[in-house]
């Protein structure tokens, strides 16, 4: 068990829930069809590749879950709504 703990901590190779990654995966089959998203230095992404990133389980399939995860965590901490708040000041 302590292993397990120590493994998540140093970053190694590891399994990505699957709760997530269904979560992710239905989010990203919300974005419309036809619509490419650029994922930093890797490119422009259709909607089916990225799902299947994140079904492989590569980089950019790790990448688009945290990036996402991310996303999740700050609207529930009340981050993303901030932002607007700020940015509507502006």
């Amino acid at each position: 068990m302590k292993e397990n703990k120590e493994k998540k901590k140093s970053g190694k190779e590891e399994k990505m829930d699957s709760d997530v990654k269904e979560l992710v995966k239905m989010r990203l089959s919300t974005i419309p069809k036809g619509l490419s998203v650029s994922i930093g230095s890797w490119g422009n992404f259709k909607v089916e590749d990225l799902i299947r990133h994140v079904e492989m389980e590569d980089e950019i399939g790790k990448s688009i879950v945290e990036i996402d995860m991310e996303f999740l965590r700050d609207l529930k901490n009340g981050k993303l709504y901030e932002q607007i708040a700020f940015d509507n000041q502006t």
